[in-house]
């Protein structure tokens, strides 16, 4: 007797519990994944691309070009340390480094010499 109303009794609850469960599942609204844009690079991940390999080292170029041709986009320093950097890239053409630089100047005509004097020096020092 005893045993038969404990299954009575799972038996009842479970049968009660379904419609509890399929109504929380239908009320509860899906949230619709956002595809999250995509991050902009920082000086810094372009730094680490511009070592990795040449498709990496044009990508970066392009994401400077786009993002941070204006010297007031970062700290001046940073700024100066990439276009050293990209002088320095051994998989840019030094003709590519040539045109960045005059793209450059012509964005920032106020440190045309700064400009001029450290990418030359990093021409100079390249391998």
């Amino acid at each position: 007797m005893q045993s038969s109303f404990i299954i009575f009794f799972y038996i009842l609850s479970f049968v009660l519990l379904i419609p509890i469960v399929l109504l929380g599942i239908l009320i509860t609204p899906e949230k619709p994944s956002k595809p999250s844009a995509p991050k902009k690079p920082t000086p810094q991940d372009l730094l680490k691309q511009i070592k990795k390999n040449k498709d990496s080292a044009h990508q970066a170029l392009k994401n400077f070009e786009e993002l941070f041709i204006d010297a007031q986009s970062c700290d001046r320093q940073v700024w100066m340390n990439l276009l050293d950097q990209f002088a320095l890239c051994k998989w840019l053409e030094t003709t590519e480094v040539v045109e960045l630089q005059q793209r450059v100047i012509e964005a920032n005509p106020q440190l045309k010499k700064e400009i001029e004097n450290h990418i030359s020096n990093s021409l100079k020092n390249r391998k």
